[in-house]
């Protein structure tokens, strides 16, 4: 009780930040008392929001992009609707929360075996942890791909004798690359197996990473990205759902989330290579080296892991996965016994993926509701409207603008990961005490909507001081980290046991979508709305998002019944 309390004192003080623009400029009150009397009044200057052909990026000049007058009335209605619905929502929250609620549902097995038992003999261990570390690495790759592109353009302009929209347009088609790759991998992890899509991706990823270095000219620099994007898009729906099924029930929604820090510290260490590496070396193929290299250890990690017992109990190779669940129990140095791994006679086969066979006999919405479609949507359209208010990351380089920032800055995107990365831990132990991982998703996208007002105010403070922007940056750390792991912990608990793998790479396939498109949208929202109205826009993605969340929550909260777990069978 006492967390749900301190929870709900998060999103009122950030509602409080918003509903008071004053608290905003008290971070600059000591330094009003210092400074000489204004200037007198001069006109306001140009303001210019320059915009390549490909839409790739906003460029703006020494001033902000203010909100057009004719807007202004519009900026403050969408800012009383948004505060309004946020608090009910948060009303509602509190007093619909429950503690029946908090117990999980576990899926119903098959009568010849009990895969969650015996994973619970083997325990949780040295092998588990390595799957942790070799995903962890690959992601780290991942969340460090955007950044390093975007860090390193103005230096590969010179190298590669190209330009920033070219490079721009790179980016995009990278992304595109990876929403692609996100949704076939995801189908054939669930048909072949695990293990042949869980290498085959980082080894791509690793080798088009490595062979860009030596590129000696742009276009093949951008083959090698692109197929790099490839390899890593595939990763993370067959990441989970190896992960899963070499974890017991009772694990699974606090383990895989925590494979969120690897992309944050992935994050980081792009900006380390670029802000320091590239400055202390001089040479571009540097960073990118450095970055490549975590995906060589994931491999060298990968190739000595075994193809989960679901997957080899799905084509009735009994005998293999025995096999492979009695190394998982001595890799952990159990000492129990692992003579009741596998139960029973011989497990039917059952189909894996997504099962359409019986979609023209049945029709296509019973087609839907047997594989478990419209909680995949459901799911998706959440993760869109999270990509969507997440434009914040894509209009960076106004914030710089607006308070004088420096670009090549490395303090900021420390302080950033750290309270992320600390977010992502005490939410995932916040799930540990008893709380629905919808609950804590809710309270940081409510937090999100209070940071994005609080934006949309101090955008149109003429000098806003460092406390304010050091404590809104603190607050989107807390959002990213509230809102990113219980995602995850979300996504196991609601995708079907057969096709999980594909149902997560549909989800990261619309999330990747959206971020390829991020550059087009935040160029086109700076340019016609402002930046104030252009936040409490976002604000408002994220309120739908809680919202949405919500509604969700109170569908499937309640353990499913036995029919609608039953897998199809051969």
């Amino acid at each position: 009780m006492l967390m749900r309390h301190g929870l709900l004192l998060l999103v009122e003080i950030s509602f409080a930040t918003a509903f008071r623009p004053s608290l905003l400029a008290r971070g600059n009150a000591s330094v009003a008392e210092v400074l000489p009397p204004p200037a007198p009044p001069v006109a306001p200057p140009c303001v210019v929001c320059i915009k390549s052909a490909s839409h790739s990026t906003p460029f703006q000049s020494a001033t902000v992009i203010q909100t057009p007058r004719k807007l202004q009335p519009t900026l403050e209605n969408l800012r009383r609707m948004l505060e309004l619905g946020a608090f009910t929502l948060a009303c509602f929250c509190v007093l619909q929360w429950r503690g029946s609620a908090t117990t999980t549902s576990q899926p119903i097995q098959s009568p010849h075996l009990d895969l969650d038992a015996s994973l619970t003999v083997c325990g949780v261990g040295r092998y588990q942890l390595t799957i942790v570390l070799a995903i962890m690495l690959a992601w780290m790759a991942d969340g460090a791909e955007n950044v390093l592109l975007h860090n390193m353009s103005p230096h590969l302009v010179d190298a590669l004798d190209t330009d920033e929209i070219s490079l721009a347009d790179l980016r995009i088609f990278c992304h595109i690359a990876m929403a692609c790759s996100a949704f076939l991998s995801g189908s054939c992890a669930d048909s072949f197996g695990r293990r042949p899509v869980f290498c085959i991706s980082c080894l791509l990823a690793a080798t088009f990473s490595l062979l860009s270095i030596f590129a000696p000219v742009f276009w093949i620099f951008c083959l090698c990205r692109v197929l790099t994007g490839v390899g890593l898009g595939a990763l993370v729906g067959t990441d989970v759902a190896l992960l899963c099924e070499f974890l017991p029930v009772s694990k699974r929604e606090w383990v895989v989330p925590f494979l969120y820090v690897g992309y944050v510290v992935g994050r980081l260490y792009a900006d380390f290579c670029t802000a320091k590496v590239y400055l202390l070396l001089g040479n571009w193929r540097a960073p990118f080296l450095l970055c490549s290299v975590p995906l060589v250890l994931s491999c060298l990690l990968r190739f000595g892991l075994h193809e989960t017992p679901q997957a080899l109990l799905a084509r009735g190779l009994v005998g293999h996965a025995k096999f492979v669940l009695t190394a998982v129990a001595q890799t952990n140095a159990s000492a129990r016994s692992t003579s009741c791994v596998i139960t029973g006679g011989r497990p039917v086969k059952q189909h894996q993926g997504l099962d359409f066979r019986n979609c023209l006999n049945a029709g296509f919405l019973a087609a839907v509701r047997q594989n478990h479609l419209e909680r995949v949507l459901a799911v998706s359209i959440l993760a869109v409207a999270v990509a969507l208010g997440r434009l914040l990351d894509s209009v960076t380089p106004e914030l710089e603008a607006h308070f004088n920032l420096h670009g090549n800055s490395f303090s900021s995107p420390v302080w950033f990961a750290v309270l992320t990365c600390l977010w992502c831990a005490l939410s995932i132990g916040m799930m540990q005490t008893g709380f629905l991982a919808w609950d804590i998703f809710i309270g940081g996208c409510l937090i999100s909507q209070g940071v994005l007002l609080a934006f949309s105010y101090l955008w149109q403070i003429a000098s806003p001081g460092w406390k304010s922007f050091n404590l809104l940056l603190a607050a989107w750390a807390i959002a990213e980290g509230m809102t990113s792991t219980p995602f995850y912990a979300i996504c196991v608990r609601m995708f079907p046991e057969n096709a999980r793998a594909t149902s997560m790479g549909l989800v990261d396939a619309f999330f990747r979508s959206v971020v390829a498109l991020q550059p087009f949208l935040a160029a086109d929202l700076l340019s016609n709305l402002g930046t104030a109205l252009t936040a409490a826009v976002l604000g408002a993605c994220w309120l739908l998002a809680a919202a949405l969340a919500l509604l969700l929550r109170r569908l499937w909260e309640a353990p499913p019944q036995p029919e609608e777990v039953e897998v199809s069978k051969a």
